[in-house]
């Protein structure tokens, strides 16, 4: 290991393990010495896998034109929570791309208001194309009944589990809803086969219902039962006058229910779901309370009630809540009961006693502490209360949400409304109170309202009252001043205390109690006051006449000034190992830079022929090629070439001294030249930009002899093969590829498929380390990807009227005024890292 710092007792090491051929997990060993033979160890891990491309297109097949779907995947790291990869389809073309690891996951996908989760999904080495594809079902394909129905088919080769969210449908019963498969459906047609009913899980709580799949495709349908699948559903709902389809004669939708005497609650009733059919207890809901009696009644005696207030209750970790169970024994004899907890809130819930002996016709309460210790993690418990009473069984479902409590913040403000008032009249004020916190409500807000001497704070009268407030509260107060009132500057202010009085809120104002008009009473204050004198006598005349002086000299400076300049040049890239030196601030000695990272996050160079477009990319290879960054060029126009000998231009040359630089620094480059004849001239070996990212050296693609149709197609294959690549991720500059005269590639040109390429490019080479330059005559033509992708922005001297109002918008008339003006090698450049954007 190599130390690279310390920093006092703190020393840091660096270690390059390049032995990665094995792929999985790797356990790394670190032990430590000092001087004193003192010793010590940990482990560390980390992981190596090959990339490989998930990738595909969300469209809605079940539309007539396919429309776009927006779909949203996270990938987690197998049986834990880690997210891996996260991303989501384009809005625009529903297209999706994401480089990921080979090895095992647990996929999620969101689309259509319905998630699809797989587990032990195993990435292929290969690039997976359309790993899954949807259909929105029309309902009206499948019959009344359902609510929502989804189409997909996967080639992930794992069964996925699928939840529904039935909160946007009020008109269900909830205990009546589930899932129908469909195993043989024919998109944009029907169910070949028919609809089944599944078993499925409810989530009240998230309002959702789910089911695990048996099949890598089908359709699934949200419903209480489904018309027209030969099968009368009558304990869903169905019946002869909604389904005769189905349902020959009118079957009642719910049985007789039985007579059951109440004894303080609303009495049971027999259950047709599944949890009467299964023999299991009935559960009756009502406010805040729990009645479970079972299904063997005696008679119309029910031998054993039980009742409780603690169904899904709330707690913040460390909160405690006290309830109570009731068991009430209807019975001539004495009946013993045992109680436990089942189920996740175990660890929650304590209980008084685990066994209780209730006396014939009587009933005991048992105390109940849901306790949320401080460690606890948020989330939602659940469980059971089970109560044991001989051979009878009664459960009690439990339900407790641990959260961390939302802190309420409150902020008060108060406008005096009335800055003068008199003796016996009332003080108006606006009081506005405004909720910040993240409670939708703040109650029990305590609003004291004190008046009080400005100079010696002597109370006049105080006043209080209780509110509550949910996001902003204004309302007109009034308060009366008394008729012995001296005449002076009082303060009103205002405290407002909540959260069980442990937080405040307060505000002030001031104003005047006074018989005299309130014109004469200021009027009188700014006579009286000596600072007057000093505004009117000396500072207004000064200040008028300095403002003025100075207006003219800005204004003269600014017409006299070729260009507008930076306003602060510390907030510039500075010279060092990570930029890149390409010119001067114009009309200033000041050398200009660009960091070398901020090219990974690509360029582009405008302007009008002879602008220096081309130059200023040439200007930063050379740079970049200096440091041993390889360079590859697509070059239509044969200026590139150039780099294969030094400079000779004299013109070129009288300019060096400018930049500090002598004629004998004049280089040549060792310079790679493939003349392209056509689009298919090459071979995709050597279009393979791997075999030219050599240090120090440039490889320039003369594109030259190419039609305007063959140099689109040419640009596609090129972008097509970087792509093709497994390219690891990096995070420094790795390449510098450069695309000449882009402007031809847009459709007004002529171009077809190659300005698209592009914008795949500038939205993934970024994380390969791979930074694109394009020089192009038009930048306002460039939108979508590429304008979003591209952090610097060159525009030379140009007289198009698109990039003159792009930079007015942009900017102001200013620039867009010297834009048309500029010298040639001189330019504006835009990055949001420099000058504050």
């Amino acid at each position: 290991a190599t130390l690279i710092s310390s920093s006092e007792n703190d020393y840091f090491y660096e270690l390059d393990f390049t032995d990665t051929s094995g792929l999985g997990p790797y356990q790394v060993l670190i032990n430590a010495y000092d001087l004193s033979d003192n010793v010590n160890a940990t482990t560390a891990a980390f992981d190596s896998y090959l990339l490989s491309y998930f990738t595909g297109y969300s469209y809605d097949l079940e539309s007539v034109d396919n429309a776009i779907t927006p779909a949203n995947f996270s990938m987690y790291k197998h049986d834990t929570p880690i997210l891996m990869h996260s991303f989501e389809s384009e809005n625009m073309t529903g297209y999706y791309n994401e480089s990921v690891y080979v090895r095992l996951y647990d996929v999620s996908v969101d689309v259509l208001n319905v998630t699809f989760d797989f587990n032990d999904f195993s990435m292929p080495p290969g690039d997976l194309f359309n790993p899954i594809v949807f259909g929105d079902i029309p309902v009206s394909l499948i019959g009344s009944g359902p609510k929502k129905a989804i189409y997909y088919n996967t080639v992930m080769g794992v069964n996925p589990k699928i939840t529904f969210d039935y909160s946007p449908y009020d008109d269900v019963v909830v205990s009546s809803l589930a899932i129908y498969h469909c195993d043989n459906w024919a998109i944009k047609t029907g169910c070949v086969s028919s609809w089944l009913r599944r078993n499925a899980s409810i989530n009240t709580f998230l309002r959702t219902i789910s089911v695990d799949a048996t099949f890598t495709t089908g359709a699934y349908a949200v419903a209480q039962y489904i018309c027209g699948n030969s099968i009368c559903e009558s304990d869903y709902g169905e019946s002869n006058s909604i389904c005769p389809a189905d349902c020959v004669i009118d079957i009642p939708s719910f049985p007789p229910i039985p007579s059951i005497p109440s004894s303080g609650s609303s009495g049971g009733t027999s259950d047709t779901g599944d949890a009467a059919a299964s023999g299991g207890s009935t559960g009756i809901e009502g406010e805040g309370t729990s009645i479970l009696v079972p299904p063997e009644l005696d008679g119309n005696i029910v031998p054993i009630e039980i009742k409780s207030t603690l169904l899904y209750i709330t707690l913040a970790p460390g909160e405690r809540s006290i309830h109570s169970i009731e068991i009430k024994n209807n019975q001539d004899m004495t009946s013993t009961s045992k109680l436990s907890v089942d189920g996740l809130v175990w660890d929650l819930i304590q209980l008084e006693k685990t066994e209780v002996n209730v006396n014939a016709n009587s009933a005991e309460n048992v105390k109940i502490s849901a306790y949320a210790l401080p460690s606890t993690m948020p989330g939602i418990y659940t469980g059971d209360i089970v109560v044991t009473t001989g051979n009878m069984i009664y459960r009690t479902p439990v339900t407790v949400k641990v959260e961390v409590k939302k802190e309420a913040l409150l902020d008060v403000i108060i406008n005096v409304l009335s800055n003068i008032v008199k003796p016996g009249e009332d003080l108006k004020m606006l009081v506005t109170i405004k909720n910040m916190g993240e409670t939708k409500t703040v109650e029990d807000i305590t609003i004291e309202y004190v008046i009080k001497d400005l100079e010696t704070e002597d109370v006049l009268t105080t006043y209080s009252e209780t509110l509550a407030v949910n996001q902003t509260l204004s309302f007109v107060k009034s308060i009366n001043i008394p008729n012995s009132t001296e005449e002076t500057r009082y303060v009103i202010d205002v405290n407002a205390k909540y959260s069980n009085a442990e937080k405040t809120a307060s505000s002030a104002d001031v104003f005047d109690v006074s018989t005299q008009p309130w014109p004469l009473i200021i009027l009188r204050r700014l006579f009286m006051s000596w600072v007057t004198y000093i505004v009117l006598l000396i500072l207004i005349p000064g200040i008028y006449f300095g403002r003025k002086a100075y207006q003219s000299y800005l204004e003269k400076k600014r017409k006299a000034a070729r260009y507008i300049f930076p306003t602060d040049y510390s907030k510039l890239p500075q010279k060092g190992a990570e930029s890149v030196k390409v010119g001067k601030i114009a009309e200033t000695d000041i050398n200009a830079f660009i960091n070398i990272k901020n090219l990974t996050m690509h360029s582009i160079a405008a302007g009008g022929t002879g602008s220096g477009k081309s130059v200023t990319a040439m200007s930063t290879a050379e740079e970049l090629l200096d440091l041993g960054i390889p360079v590859v060029v697509f070059d239509p126009t044969a200026q590139w070439s150039g780099f294969i000998h030094p400079c000779k231009d004299p013109h070129m040359l009288e300019l060096y001294a400018k930049y500090g630089l002598k004629p004998e620094n004049a280089k040549s480059y060792k310079t790679n030249i493939i003349v392209v004849e056509s689009a298919d001239s090459l071979t995709d070996a050597e279009i393979d930009i791997r075999q030219y990212m050599k240090p120090g050296e440039i490889t320039v693609f003369v594109m030259s002899k190419l039609s305007s149709a063959e140099l689109d197609k040419f640009v596609r294959r090129t972008i097509k093969s970087i792509f093709s690549i497994q390219w690891p991720e990096a995070k420094t500059l790795r390449v510098l590829i450069v695309y000449d005269e882009m402007h031809r590639l847009l459709p007004k040109y002529g171009g077809k498929g190659g300005y698209l390429e592009l914008e795949r490019g500038c939205r993934e080479f970024r994380k390969w380390g791979l930074g694109l330059f394009m020089i192009s005559q038009v930048l306002a033509d460039f939108k979508g990807a590429i304008k979003a992708n591209v952090a610097n922005e060159i525009q030379l001297r140009t007289k198009y009227n698109g990039d003159i109002q792009r930079i007015k918008q942009r900017y102001g008339p200013d620039y867009a005024m010297r834009v048309a003006k500029l010298t040639v090698g001189a330019g504006l450049i835009q990055n949001p890292e420099y000058n504050d954007g």
